[in-house]
């Protein structure tokens, strides 16, 4: 054998045995990053936990292990969402994958979904009778059940097999708080933490049995254990800072939030929960000497300077805010400290009323720094204030690239989706939000009404029922429970949900005119008119006097009462325009228009910044055919209400009939830009040009453009201005397809029958042709081409 040959054979060998070394090797490596990830995850160092595990899905991405210890270490950062997305993926991996399929009855079990929990409990037992985690779930649901005895006899099976199970622990002392035995319930908990001393799951039980035994010594003990186990977790100190404040024991807060600082050159994200609960509960000069004392220590943190300005504007020192703000811009010019001061500079302004500096302010940020968080979500928030959701979307969407989880971000996205129609893409956003605040009710319940906004009902319940379960004194959850009932029509739900509603502090008069709004579904109006002017009367000025004014106007309307109403309203003491205009239409119903002039300039005389006096009074001067007038106030709605649709709807309403199309286009267009998804505006927009630009080609191409968004529409208004728009392009075929599908519907208006009329003359059907021509010209009407379904009328 030569010595090239004896070569090639030891490289041939050692390929062979390169893949055996390797699975072997393979396999270690997969078991060293689970066990080092399991560790880190037991010590609460979440971000290295998941690299681990990540580490060992690129081993072997096929093994559900390390999916579930994927969703454990997400689960642990409260990403829920996420959570359950990966302990479903490694049951999907491995249908027969016990640890996860357990989580998942445990997630099913949250949400009430008892039969998915139940089929994965009984799967796990039928293939493991003795697994402990399963039965002490088995007794999880049986609680939920109330089959009580059932319950204890799982969940006593499963501490006979591990004493220490926290599930069965967790499960015995909800089942003897049922039972209303609180010392029973107490004593199973207290065995419990003495077996898992670190395990903060069972404190947070503590806290929440003893809270509802009324044992707060007990409830401070849990929380002071969980300072020592989980010392980095602020919202523990936040909580227990929050029962204070309820109790009234300011200094103990102080003490709680104070306890907790440790660090002189750090902890500075509680440093500043102390300044904020100082600002809140002692005053501004005690919030600003912790400052100082902070800026005594770190001259060079810029980041409280900010906290000080904070603390000016707050207390209404706007002055000395700006002042430190623009001492910080001159210091640190287009450097980060100095665009954040900018970016704050441009809120002040916003908020004071000063649109265009707080726009110079932002574009000077964005313009050395593109990325800026703050000024990219002010310069959302003023588009969003114009009405401009499209770009609000954008910069929000540049944010959140950034950061995913954006709290602010999100709301306000969540919001602009919803102003432009997409009410899909908002409830997936405000779901991402909830999932970012696990704890907080107030984005779940916003995440409800979106729901019943979306006609999902049965859906908004079940996240209202959680939060009243969860947060029982949370007003506007029992609110919005009330809302949802009402326009269910269930009144019997309604009533209860009112009742507990007006049992919360504060309350009553919420409570009073949602009350009066279920006497109205009963048709009981004396009784509901009493309940809103009730509301009306203690304070005319604040919202909910609107909303108890717009209902007591209302019933009295259905009772044909309304020169009662307008009675009461000038019993009002009060210079609300709100009020002026509702006045001002009452009188315009009851056919008195100059009272009713009286009333909307009025309104109009206090600049308001909502769009109806406006509205009302450019219609009136209409009716008065005083169509300069109506450009004029129409105008000036539009420069003070910048999000208003309807006020540059009726504008390019007016513009259209005077003749003034290209400036109807203009507005139409401008819409467009702020919001894409306005299908008015692009059939409006399309229908002008098809009228008065047929021989533009630019400009039909263009309404070719917006139309063809209504291919699949079932309004056959949407479907005409289609077929008109392709008619008048010359595109007879599918003109003459969409006129087929419309020309049978009811009630169509005079110009719709003479559209269809000149399609089918085109198609040469001459009798169908005239016979929509007409119709085009019965009674007084007119519209764009009437003159022309004459002539051509005359010649059929």
């Amino acid at each position: 054998m030569t010595k090239n040959r004896a070569t090639q054979i030891a490289a041939a060998l050692l390929l062979l045995c390169v893949p055996l070394a390797a699975c072997d090797d393979a396999g270690d490596r997969e078991a060293k990053y689970l066990r080092r990830g399991s560790d880190l995850l037991a010590r609460g160092e979440f971000d290295k936990a998941r690299i681990e595990f990540k580490n060992a899905a690129r081993i072997k991405p096929s093994d559900p292990d390390v999916r579930y210890r994927l969703g454990l270490v997400d689960e642990a950062q409260g990403d829920l969402r996420n959570a359950f997305a990966a302990f479903s993926a490694a049951e999907s991996q491995d249908a027969a994958f016990g640890p996860a399929r357990l989580k998942l009855a445990q997630y099913f079990l949250a949400a009430e979904q008892y039969g998915e929990a139940e089929t994965r409990i009984n799967d796990v037992l039928a293939k493991d009778p003795d697994n402990v985690e399963a039965h002490a779930l088995r007794a999880a649901l049986l609680l939920r059940y109330k089959d009580y005895a059932g319950c204890e006899a799982e969940a006593r099976l499963a501490l006979a097999k591990d004493a220490g199970n926290i599930t069965a622990i967790s499960v015995l002392t909800g089942l003897y708080t049922a039972l209303g035995d609180g010392a029973k319930a107490g004593a199973v908990l207290e065995e419990g933490i003495a077996k898992h001393p670190g395990e903060p799951s069972l404190q947070q039980l503590k806290i929440a049995l003893f809270l509802r035994l009324d044992q707060f010594a007990k409830v401070e003990e849990a929380y002071r254990a969980l300072f020592q186990l989980r010392p980095g977790e602020v919202r523990y100190r936040l909580e227990l800072v929050d029962l204070y404040l309820k109790k009234g024991q300011i200094d103990a807060a102080e003490g709680t939030l104070r306890s907790g600082i440790t660090d002189p050159d750090g902890d500075w994200p509680l440093k500043q929960r102390l300044v904020v609960f100082l600002s809140d509960n002692r005053s501004l000069d005690v919030a600003e000497k912790e400052v100082r004392q902070y800026l005594a220590q770190a001259p060079k943190k810029d980041e409280l300077y900010f906290w000080l300005a904070d603390l000016y504007i707050k207390h209404g020192a706007i002055d000395r805010g700006i002042d430190l703000l623009q001492q910080i811009v001159a210091r640190n010019e287009f450097q980060t400290p100095g665009l954040t001061a900018r970016a704050s500079l441009a809120r002040i302004s916003f908020a004071r009323g000063d649109r265009a500096l707080a726009e110079r302010l932002v574009a000077a940020v964005l313009e050395k720094a593109p990325t800026n968080r703050q000024a990219l979500l002010l310069r959302a928030g003023m588009a969003f204030d114009k009405g401009q959701y499209q770009s609000a979307v954008s910069d929000l969407r540049a944010i959140l690239r950034e950061q995913a989880s954006d709290k602010e971000a999100l709301s306000l996205l969540s919001e602009a989706l919803l102003m432009q129609g997409r009410i899909d893409l908002a409830i997936d956003t405000q779901a991402h939000l909830v999932d970012s605040l696990p704890l907080d009710p107030t984005p779940r319940v916003r995440l409800a009404q979106l729901y019943n906004v979306n006609n999902d009902t049965a859906r908004a319940l079940d996240l209202l029922n959680q939060v009243t379960k969860t947060h029982p004194s949370f007003a506007v959850a029992w609110e919005s429970v009330a809302r949802v009932k009402l326009s269910q029509k269930d009144l019997v739900g309604a009533i209860a949900a009112i009742d507990r509603l007006e049992a919360l502090d504060g309350q009553h008069l919420t409570a009073q005119y949602l009350r009066g709004e279920a006497l109205a579904a009963e048709d009981r109006l004396d009784d509901a008119v009493r309940l809103f002017s009730g509301v009306v009367s203690a304070d005319p000025d604040s919202p909910l006097a609107e909303h108890a004014l717009a209902a007591l106007v209302g019933a009295y309307s259905r009772q044909n009462r309304l020169e009662a109403a307008s009675h009461f309203i000038d019993t009002l003491r009060t210079d609300s325009p709100f009020v002026a205009t509702v006045l001002g239409e009452i009188y315009l119903q009851r056919g008195l228009r100059d009272k009713a002039a009286t009333e909307l300039d009025r309104a109009l005389a206090q600049n308001p910044a909502r769009a109806e006096p406006y509205l009302d009074r450019t219609r009136l001067y209409l009716l008065d055919r005083k169509v300069a007038e109506a450009i004029d106030v129409a105008k000036r709605g539009i420069a003070a209400v910048p999000s208003s649709v309807p006020l540059p709807i009726l504008l390019a309403d007016i513009y259209s009939v005077e003749g003034r199309h290209q400036e109807a286009l203009a507005i139409y267009e401008d819409l467009l830009a702020r919001n894409p998804g306005l299908d008015l505006a692009a059939n409006n927009a399309a229908e002008l040009i098809a009228d008065y630009k047929a021989n533009d080609p630019v400009a039909m191409e263009r309404a070719r453009q917006l139309a063809e968004r209504f291919q699949g529409a079932s309004n056959p208004m949407q479907l005409d201005t289609l077929a008109w728009v392709y008619f008048r392009k010359g595109d007879q075929s599918k003109a003459l397809v969409l006129a087929n599908r419309i020309m049978n519907a009811e009630q169509m208006p005079p110009q719709v029958h003479y559209h269809i009329g000149m399609i089918l003359l085109g198609a040469d059907r001459k009798a169908e042709a005239k016979a929509h021509l007409q119709k085009a010209l019965e009674g007084n009407t007119s519209y764009p081409g009437i003159e022309t379904a004459k002539q051509v009328f005359q010649t059929l």
